[in-house]
């Protein structure tokens, strides 16, 4: 008699079994319905591990009954040396097997015996996938905050020295002062936040239509207003100290860094190579600003904020579970100290991922299990929406084979192994996690490179809020700024007609 058939034929086996969705999936069915059991109701299995376990059954001749471990755990160490679950039901010799697959870990290997591996697989982080977010500074992205004080840093030594002393003279007697707007044509206070000056810059108002268009410049009451002849392009005007100089330098680098033309150069030539210099500058930051801009709106990059169990413990705002009674539970809880203690304490328990998948897209938690649980339930939830919900970390937590489990000392074990080592090389094992998984390729990919959705990208008033918040914010100030002149200006006015009627 061969060693397939001896003392295995005609015998009927108890063997544990659970829920691992898409290894094993259980559920209850008559005998005559195909149950192979005691009689009534009977539990059946389906799934990669119990057919190939079918096959070995053939092999053998055997029969079995399946049953379940009432605490529903895999197999976890107690500090007594006890093992809950299917593992503890094959410590204690309870069932003739356990159908599993189990990770096969150090702490398991002490109180059973393995099959030959089934399959090797590892383990890590389920997570929802992350979503293209909608952030209203997202047109400042292409510039870090360090260029922002570097430009203007940049821009100061293109101020003459020699000028700045009586530059800040005259801009406090200016901005303190009555003026005369030439743009408005009204005798008022000018804003220190709002000058004649910034309006063309911001407003976009031809230089035609301004002082400086003309010209002119602002002077401070009690001045003469100075008109530069067409012969010497320099803008001066005279302070209250008597000192003439050159008042207007950052309207070139605003006119450089918009793009606008600079009809009137400085005459000196150390002002011209700062001017030029800055130009060239504003040329390349303004070209990298908007190559940048178009790349990051043309094709967004998602933030992945999860990639590995220190990314998940540091995030802060997506929950975690870990399944109960498997190796990973055991793995973490063992830790007393630590990133694994940091992850056992802070997270929860679920019965298995395949069970909590719809916990995963809809409340935003991740669980840790299994890849090929996550390809699965990947796959099934692309074919049925066509869309990707789903995103598995980079970084894995372990390897780890999968195998039979069997009380310690079984004579059940070499069978087994007689018959699975031909079985897996014929690769009907990877043939079914393949076939199981097809659809998940198209999910494998980085968030936001999704393949083969059919969806081409536009540009909604959600993805541009924060340039069109900045728009409206400007003309609001404007609004009211200019509502602001007009009540100076008109109560100037009423001043005027008062003086007049006095004398």
């Amino acid at each position: 008699m061969s060693i397939s058939t001896m003392s295995l034929s005609g015998r009927h086996l108890k063997v544990a079994a659970d829920i691992w969705v898409p290894w094993v999936d259980l559920r209850e069915a008559a005998k005559e319905e195909g149950g192979r059991g005691l009689g009534g109701l009977t539990l059946t299995a389906s799934g990669v591990a119990a057919e190939f376990f079918d096959m070995i059954a053939t092999k053998l001749n055997f029969t079995y009954a399946l049953v379940m471990p009432p605490d529903r755990e895999w197999g976890r160490g107690m500090p007594n040396g006890s093992f809950t679950g299917m593992i503890g039901m094959c410590q204690r010799k309870e069932v003739d097997m356990a159908l599993g697959p189990f990770g096969v870990t150090w702490e398991r290997a002490q109180v059973v015996d393995f099959s030959s591996t089934l399959y090797m697989d590892g383990f890590g982080i389920f997570l929802p996938r992350p979503r293209l977010e909608r952030d209203l500074a997202g047109f400042t992205k292409p510039l870090a905050w360090q260029v922002k004080p570097s430009s203007m840093v940049g821009m100061e030594p293109s101020v003459h020295i020699r000028h700045r002393q009586h530059l800040l003279k005259f801009l406090k007697n200016y901005m303190t002062s009555w003026s005369w707007c030439r743009y408005c044509g009204k005798r008022m206070i000018i804003l220190p936040f709002a000058p004649c000056f910034v309006l063309p810059v911001f407003l976009q108002i031809p230089p035609s239509l301004t002082s400086l268009g003309s010209r002119r410049f602002l002077s401070p009451a009690g001045n003469p207003e100075i008109t530069v002849p067409a012969d010497r392009p320099r803008y001066t005007t005279r302070a209250r100290d008597g000192h003439l100089f050159e008042a207007f330098p950052y309207i070139w680098f605003a006119q450089a860094v918009l793009r606008q033309p600079i009809s009137v150069l400085p005459r000196a030539a150390a002002g011209r190579v700062f001017l030029g210099t800055w130009m060239v500058a504003t040329i390349v930051l303004s070209s990298a600003y908007k190559g940048v801009l178009t790349s990051l709106l043309a094709v967004p990059m998602v933030t992945v904020p999860v990639d590995s169990l220190e990314d998940l413990v540091n995030h802060g705002k997506i929950p975690w579970a870990n399944e109960r009674g498997t190796s990973l539970h055991q793995l973490f809880s063992d830790a007393e100290s630590g990133l694994y203690k940091m992850v056992n304490d802070g997270g929860s328990l679920v019965v298995n991922a395949y069970q909590a998948r719809h916990r995963i897209k809809e409340e935003r938690m991740a669980v840790l299990c299994d890849f090929f649980t996550m390809r699965k339930i990947m796959s099934d939830d692309f074919g049925r929406t066509g869309e990707c919900h789903y995103y598995i970390a980079a970084e894995p937590i372990k390897s780890a084979p999968l195998a039979f489990a069997f009380p310690r000392g079984s004579p059940l074990t070499p069978h087994f192994n007689r018959w699975m080592a031909p079985l897996k090389e014929s690769g009907l094992v990877s043939r079914s996690v393949l076939e199981l998984t097809s659809n998940a390729t198209a999910c494998l990919v980085a968030p936001g490179k999704e393949g083969g959705l059919g969806s081409t990208l536009v540009l909604t008033l959600s993805d541009l809020a924060g340039v069109f918040l900045l728009f409206v914010g400007g003309l609001v100030l404007g609004v009211l700024i200019w509502t602001l002149e007009a009540l100076l200006s008109y109560k100037n006015l009423l001043d005027e007609k008062l003086e007049l009627t006095s004398t």
